[in-house]
C-alpha cells in the first residue's frame, strides 16, 4: 500500500496542516528564535513598535507568499516543497519571535497593572480566538484554503493594528531614569 492510498480526509487534512504549519521544519527555529530576538529587544530599549512593525510585515509577506503559491493554478507561481517549506518556515519564525514582544510591549504600555495579570488576559484573548478558528474549522473542514487567507489576513490586520498604536514606556521611565 502506498501512503497516498493509506490517506483519508483527516490524515489530509493533518497533513495540509503540517504543511501550513511547518511543523517538522519550523519547530526548532521557532523554539530557538524567540529568546534570540528577546535578548535583542532588551538591549534596543525604547524600540519595541518598530521590531513588532519588521517582525509582523516579515510575517505578513511570507504568509501571502505561502498563500499565493498555494493558488499556483492561478498565479503561476512555481509550487515547489522547497519554496513551500520555506515560506511556512520564515512565517513560523516571524510570528513566534514576536510573541515574547508582544507581551513585554503590552506589560510596558499598562504597567501600574501587574505583570500576571495583562499577560493573563492577552493570553487569555489569544486562547479565545484559537478556540474560535478551531471551532469553524470543525464546522467547515471540507475545504481548508480558507485557512491561508486567514492566516494572511490575521498578519495584516496585526500590521495595522500595531501601525496604529501608540507606545508608552512608563515603566522603563521608571527603570532607567527615576531610579538613577
Amino acid at each position: 500500500m502506498t501512503e497516498r492510498s493509506l490517506q483519508t480526509p483527516d490524515t489530509e487534512l493533518l497533513l495540509y496542516l503540517r504543511t501550513l504549519l511547518g511543523a517538522d521544519k519550523a519547530f526548532p527555529l521557532s523554539l530557538a528564535l524567540p529568546p534570540v530576538v528577546g535578548i535583542f529587544a532588551d538591549s534596543i530599549r525604547g524600540m519595541l513598535k518598530l521590531i513588532l512593525v519588521l517582525m509582523m510585515a516579515g510575517a505578513s509577506l511570507s504568509s501571502t507568499w505561502f498563500t499565493l503559491t498555494c493558488l499556483s493554478s492561478v498565479t503561476h507561481l512555481p509550487s515547489t516543497a522547497a519554496i513551500l517549506y520555506t515560506s511556512c518556515i520564515l512565517t513560523g519564525i516571524f510570528i513566534n519571535s514576536s510573541v515574547p514582544i508582544f507581551f513585554e510591549l503590552f506589560i510596558e504600555t499598562v504597567y501600574p497593572v501587574p505583570e500576571g495579570i495583562t499577560c493573563g488576559v492577552v493570553t487569555f484573548l489569544g486562547n479565545m480566538f484559537t478556540g474560535l478558528l478551531l471551532f469553524f474549522l470543525t464546522c467547515y473542514c471540507t475545504d481548508v484554503s480558507w485557512l491561508n487567507w486567514c492566516l494572511t489576513g490575521s498578519c495584516i490586520f496585526s500590521l495595522t493594528l500595531i501601525l496604529f498604536f501608540r507606545e508608552s514606556y512608563d515603566r522603563l521611565y521608571l527603570d532607567v531614569f527615576v531610579s538613577v
